[in-house]
């Protein structure tokens, strides 16, 4: 609050229960594969495309944003999350839809093998 973006401690904080839960890792690959696997089938099913799958589409239709910074074009706190396109001032804040697109399975620097 006040006007400053605070750190997020979170998982990867310095505190000694930071990383404790041996399940943590394992449950977000496996729910991350999920979801993937959902959205290649709406996809397969062209039924919805990335990056957004949709989101903009089901946004504009119903004629109401989300609360601010959580629409598509809402810029981020985030910085250096992915990567800056040519002609983004590298060190500036992403857009959602920026980071959705970079982390589009065409984007992406892994992909799962079943």
């Amino acid at each position: 609050g006040f006007g400053r973006f605070h750190s997020n401690t979170g998982t990867f904080g310095r505190h000694p229960w930071a990383n404790q839960d041996p399940m943590f890792y394992v449950h977000h690959a496996s729910v991350f594969l999920v979801r993937d696997l959902a959205l290649a089938n709406l996809v397969k099913n062209g039924h919805a495309y990335p990056p957004l799958y949709g989101l903009d589409e089901y946004l504009t239709s119903r004629g109401v944003p989300e609360c601010p910074g959580n629409n598509p074009t809402d810029t981020t706190v985030f910085k250096n999350l992915v990567r800056y396109k040519v002609g983004q001032e590298p060190g500036s804040r992403h857009e959602w839809k920026h980071i959705m697109e970079m982390w589009s399975p065409e984007r992406r620097d892994y992909e799962w093998v079943l």
